[in-house]
């Protein structure tokens, strides 16, 4: 792997500094080493069950994120705040953030979008920072929620619950979003008090394995059946992924997860291909909710020449049409 530029004479110190990290953790404790240059953020992930000596360490393991790429948060709406992925996304987000505003980082404010807000249990609606009543089906209550809340992500976990009958909520939800986010700032006939810039605004999408170009495998032919079983549920996905992808592919991203949980988190997620078999079934809401977050919004700690620095990010990889299959593996 070649270094960018600024990377190379930082290398030995990011090494030694995960090393010595990891040889005073527990056997296979995992250790993240984050390094903050003006161009790059670069993160190095190891366990320290694997260091033996630093032979065991090179490039690989390091990520590096542009600071190019990158787009400021400060407001993140929830639609589907009520619901258990919407609520878990919630303490995800109030986790992440606290732990990165104790570093001098500006914290990002958490607004819960939902059409009954006295179903918000009272302790996710204390981590808001608004609740904004309105249909998720509906432009005008979405447009209304984006320029109140002053948006920068919107994430959306949209669905009936557990009931897999014919519904068309999440492209219904996609199409009122999509004409929200679309809609001119100019307009006349919006009355709100301040015109927040639409044009910027990401959206990050809770869809499902079995949606799309992916199909639910399990083996023995119960996969079929399990699709069989949702198909309505995955119809609706697929219609919801398309209306995001042919009228705003480049500011939307997806996460495809198995079946999911509660109660069984394993601290572990594993990506795979759209045509791959998943090493296993299940994907327990808060480690989604956890990978979700660590995705999509970054900490961008004060760096001599950064336009961001003390402010929380957004990575733009995580956009684009992307769409990743995930789900929990053992640690």
């Amino acid at each position: 792997m070649v270094l960018p530029d600024d990377c190379r004479q930082m290398n030995r110190l990011i090494l030694f500094n995960s090393i010595q990290s990891a040889k005073q953790q527990p056997t296979n404790q995992r250790i993240s080493v984050s390094i903050h240059s003006p161009t790059y953020l670069i993160n190095i992930g190891i366990s320290s069950n694997n260091l033996i000596n630093s032979n065991n360490i090179n490039s690989n393991i390091m990520t590096y994120t542009s600071r190019t790429s990158m787009i400021p948060v400060s407001n993140i709406l929830m639609i589907g705040a009520t619901g258990r992925m919407g609520v878990e996304l919630i303490d995800a987000i109030s986790t992440h953030t606290a732990a990165n505003h104790s570093n001098d980082v500006n914290n990002v404010n958490i607004h819960a979008f939902c059409r009954s807000p006295q179903k918000l249990q009272p302790s996710t609606k204390d981590k808001c920072a608004s609740v904004i009543k309105g249909d998720a089906r509906s432009p005008s209550d979405l447009r209304h929620a984006i320029q109140q809340s002053k948006a920068d992500l919107v994430l959306v976990a949209v669905g009936n619950g557990d009931d897999v009958s014919k519904s068309d909520i999440r492209e219904a939800n996609a199409k009122a979003l999509v004409a929200a986010l679309n809609s001119d700032n100019n307009d006349n006939n919006h009355d709100d008090d301040n015109n927040h810039d639409m044009s910027k605004v990401r959206v990050f999408v809770v869809s499902s394995n079995g949606a799309g170009p992916t199909k639910i495998k399990v083996g023995f032919g119960i996969g079929m059946m399990i699709q069989y079983h949702l198909r309505h549920v995955m119809k609706d996905h697929t219609r919801q992924e398309n209306v995001f992808l042919t009228q705003m592919k480049d500011r939307v991203g997806f996460v495809r997860p198995t079946a999911l949980t509660d109660g069984k988190p394993t601290g572990a997620t594993k990506t795979f291909g759209d045509h791959d078999k998943p090493p296993t079934i299940q994907t327990d809401r808060s480690d989604l909710a956890k990978w979700v977050v660590a995705k999509t919004v970054l900490s961008a700690a004060p760096a001599s020449g950064s336009d961001h620095g003390g402010r929380m990010v957004m990575d733009e990889s995580a956009f684009g049409g992307r769409a990743f299959n995930i789900t929990c593996v053992k640690k």
